[in-house]
């Protein structure tokens, strides 16, 4: 497969190493719960709950949600399409598309130990590139990680624009990022 490996589960393991750890004070909360929770993501917070991605969690398994600051969706012109296009009545199955694109349901991933690219399988069934970039992280060649919200059995990061779901074959991604590791065989193979 020229060079792309596939693996996935295994991010799980390796992703927690090192994450901080949040003090046990009760039932974790969930994907949706933590992000209405925080005021920089009311927005996007909305939409979870309209789509109903979020419901698609098990009480326990592990998630990684990026999530596009409220001010990110207003400087880059999407709140619009978000508030009002997307959540419209005809546009529930995209809306569902463009949400779930921004989660990996079974990861908990550790971007602080990321050494390589990556990519993985999102809820919508659409690849998401993740690379780390100087001292940081971009999500699907755009997005900067901004900022990390831990939350019980997953992990939130806060990014500054929202993510598009592109749909690509595995020849298309080896293209465009040639060092990457497609992760989903829990064997690492």
């Amino acid at each position: 497969m020229r060079g792309v490996i596939l693996v996935g589960a295994l991010m799980s393991a390796t992703a927690l190493a090192g994450a901080p750890q949040r003090p046990d004070s009760g039932p974790a909360p969930s994907a949706g719960a933590a992000v209405q929770t925080d005021e920089r993501l009311t927005m996007f917070a909305n939409a979870l709950e309209q789509s109903g991605v979020e419901r698609s969690i098990g009480p326990s398994e592990e998630w990684t949600l990026f999530v596009p600051s409220d001010v990110a969706l207003r400087n880059e012109g999407s709140a619009f399409l978000l508030e009002i296009v997307l959540l419209a009545e005809g546009n529930a199955e995209r809306l569902g598309d463009v949400v779930g694109h921004h989660l990996l349901r079974g990861q908990r991933l550790d971007l602080g130990v990321q050494a390589e690219s990556l990519v993985a399988t999102s809820a919508a069934g659409t690849p998401l590139v993740i690379e780390p970039v100087g001292a940081g992280t971009r999500i699907d060649g755009h997005a900067i990680v901004v900022d990390r919200v831990d939350a019980g059995s997953g992990v939130i990061y806060v990014i500054d624009r929202i993510l598009w779901p592109e749909y690509w074959d595995e020849d298309t991604l080896v293209e465009r990022v040639p060092a990457v590791v497609v992760r989903n065989d829990p064997d690492g193979r």
